[in-house]
Parts: C-alpha cells; sequence; structure tokens
C-alpha cells in the first residue's frame, strides 16, 4: 500500500542520514505518526532492515511542544547574532 511505502522511505532516509553523521538513534514526531501504529512499526522495521540493527528509532508521545521549543531557541540564537554575543537569558 502506499502508506507501507511511504513509511519505508522515511525510515530508509532518516537512516542513511542517521549513518552519514554517525548517530545512532533517530527521533521521529509528528502528525503522521502520532496514534498510528501500523506506521510507527513500518518505520521502525524499515530502519531496523536498513540498519543492520545498528539504529535505533525512538518516536515521540507528546511531539506537540517540539515545534515551540525549536523556534524559542532559533529566536534566542538570532538575538545573540543581532547583539553580537550570548542570548539573553
Amino acid at each position: 500500500s502506499l502508506l507501507r511505502m511511504v513509511s519505508n522511505n522515511i525510515g530508509q532516509i532518516a537512516t542513511l542520514y542517521a549513518q552519514q553523521s554517525g548517530l545512532r538513534h533517530i527521533v521521529f514526531g509528528g502528525s503522521f505518526i502520532r496514534e498510528h501504529p501500523y506506521t510507527v512499526a513500518t518505520i521502525s522495521a524499515a530502519v531496523h532492515y536498513f540498519s543492520r540493527g545498528e539504529v535505533q528509532p525512538l518516536f515521540l508521545k507528546h511531539d506537540c511542544f517540539v515545534g515551540a521549543i525549536g523556534a524559542h531557541l532559533k529566536g534566542r540564537e538570532s538575538d545573540a547574532a543581532a547583539h553580537g554575543g550570548a542570548a539573553h537569558r
């Protein structure tokens, strides 16, 4: 099915990037996988297969706030660059 193909593709691409970067864990989150155990199982199987068991997929249970944290941290970096020093605390 299309869902299986997309999920395998996500697992393969994520595994390739992790291996290129020397990472042993991949963190997945978002509405595509939230509350979809079939998708989680397919991505997990793909990561295990393509990494030969060397990379571990991790799935965020409560991922709704992750984007807000990233935006906050990016804003701190932008403030630091604009003021020529460390970010304000």
